[in-house]
């Protein structure tokens, strides 16, 4: 979640400081919060306990798919790449991709 956040700020011209001053700032995407990335900077996932099942969108312009790829190879995780999808999988074909996913993981 770091990594969104402060891509956010790289992409809205936004600074820490600015956060700081105004407590939220909203963006295109979502409001960017001071008080929720206070909480993220100090409460690191660097261990996830639960076997979990990740979709991820090979065309998703909002979280890296290295970042994903990490958090996969160090954790309890099954990655699943769906190479033509985007973050929001809301595109033609990704309805079947989903649904094909969710029957063969969960």
């Amino acid at each position: 979640m770091e990594y969104l956040i402060q891509n956010m700020f790289l992409w809205f011209n936004i600074t820490e400081e600015m956060l700081y001053t105004k407590r939220e700032i909203p963006t295109p995407i979502d409001t960017l919060s001071w008080d929720y990335y206070q909480y993220v900077k100090k409460n690191p996932v660097t261990r996830w306990n639960s076997p979990t099942y990740i979709l991820y969108g090979g065309k998703d312009n909002l979280q890296s798919l290295r970042v994903i790829e990490n958090f996969a190879k160090s954790n309890p995780v099954a990655l699943t790449i769906s190479e033509q999808s985007e973050h929001s999988f809301m595109g033609n074909g990704d309805n079947e991709i989903i649904k094909s996913w969710i029957y063969n993981n969960l």
